[in-house]
């Protein structure tokens, strides 16, 4: 199997300017293939979606954006989820039970503390 860092070598998502596929690689890979229900906040492009994709073959994708255009990356194994991490009604929305969360939204440190409180809470 490939890891992260190959898969994302593929697919450029921002997440590989800053070297942290390896990282994720070595905490992630124990489980990829148990993993059933995936979700990262801040979508963009369709490149970490599909990196994710294929990094957990048995897991639906999740993206979140506060981006309408967003949605056209919904396909296959992705969801795309259109709201705002910082907003408790759109985080009431989002399905049960993800293995993993992912936050690559909005870098805002208010915006991060409120999402993964009401997410660690209610969603995991």
């Amino acid at each position: 199997m490939q890891t992260l860092d190959e898969i994302g070598f593929k697919y450029r998502p921002s997440k590989i300017q800053h070297n942290y596929l390896p990282l994720m690689d070595l905490h992630l890979s124990p489980t990829r293939l148990e993993v059933k229900k995936v979700l990262e906040i801040g979508v963009q492009t369709d490149r970490s979606v599909k990196m994710w994709e294929e990094y957990f073959p048995n897991a639906e994708i999740y993206g979140l954006d506060i981006d309408k255009s967003c949605k056209e990356y919904e396909k296959g194994r992705i969801k795309i989820i259109i709201g705002d991490q910082n907003s408790q009604a759109c985080l009431e929305k989002l399905p049960n039970d993800f293995d993993i969360i992912i936050d690559d939204g909005s870098h805002i440190e208010k915006h991060v503390i409120f999402s993964l409180n009401y997410l660690f809470e209610h969603k995991l």
